[in-house]
């Protein structure tokens, strides 16, 4: 299938203005906590717990990222938030489009995928466990939880807010 069908397909989708949404939003307690300065042990656990997966358009892979210390990327991590602005190279993605079954000729038959840098995916997951532990979620809402168990020693992220942060920085 060609770009410019794919492009016919998904330009007005993603052009759309988003439907509004009417449900109630429960009122909680504003806890600021959640932009406080990153710490060295949050991005030493987000580095832990980061699984390994394909690099983004930069090239940096997890364990070049690991060969970096934390304090450096935490560092690093608080200037961009101190000074309101992240390098463009960590800020742009690259959207991919991933088969998920039926005639591949057909353009609703993909799922978009995008991936940014290693770098701000991990700055991702630390805003993203922030933000689980301090969001009140309902028990129904399962696709809401960071990690599901695949089998022994596997887990596959589904949390909404990690999807929610890897289109663009500090949007949340």
């Amino acid at each position: 299938m060609g770009l410019e069908e794919q492009e016919a397909f998904w330009r007005p989708l993603f052009e759309a203005p988003s439907k509004p949404d009417d449900r109630p939003v429960p009122q909680v307690e504003v806890n600021w906590q959640i932009v406080d300065p990153v710490r060295v042990e949050e991005v030493a656990k987000a580095l832990r717990d980061s699984e390994d997966s394909a690099p983004g358009s930069d090239g940096i892979t997890l364990r070049d990222l690991k060969s970096v210390s934390s304090p450096m990327l935490a560092a690093t991590y608080n200037l961009w938030l101190l000074a309101g602005y992240t390098p463009e190279r960590f800020v742009k993605g690259e959207t991919i489009l991933i088969p998920k079954g039926g005639g591949l000729t057909d353009p609703a038959n993909y799922r978009p995928i995008t991936m940014v840098s290693r770098v701000t995916r991990v700055l991702h997951k630390v805003f993203a466990s922030r933000l689980t532990s301090s969001l009140p979620l309902d028990p129904r809402q399962k696709k809401c939880r960071l990690k599901v168990a695949v089998s022994p020693g596997r887990h596959f992220h589904i949390g909404p807010f990690t999807n929610f942060f890897a289109f663009h920085f500090f949007t949340f």
